[in-house]
């Protein structure tokens, strides 16, 4: 939910100010841990899904647009979306190891 934001901010209104957020306490607040996971994956296919379509179309100097990331600094559209990559996929790995699976 905050990188769709953050995308979406960055795009709209480039040199933004993008604040951090205690995970933790969204986590809290969302109730995070009740969660079936099943309702919990359908959520972050349909945000993926929805960023993916807007990321496709994007012309290339809405790719340059950027945002301060107020614990990371400048940062890219593009580079946001990569880290945010790696980080998705460190989820999966930590899912994998989880269920036992390589």
């Amino acid at each position: 939910m905050a990188s769709s934001w953050r995308y979406r901010q960055m795009i709209e209104s480039s040199g933004c100010g993008l604040s951090a957020f205690d995970q933790d306490e969204w986590a809290r607040l969302g109730d995070y841990a009740s969660w079936n996971p099943g309702d919990s994956l359908q959520l972050f296919r349909l945000l993926r899904e929805a960023n993916l379509r807007m990321l496709r179309k994007l012309t290339a100097e809405e790719w340059t647009r950027h945002g301060f990331h107020a614990e990371r600094g400048k940062i890219s559209l593009r580079d946001l979306v990569r880290h945010m990559a790696g980080h998705d996929m460190n989820h999966v790995d930590q899912i994998r190891a989880i269920l036992g699976r390589s």
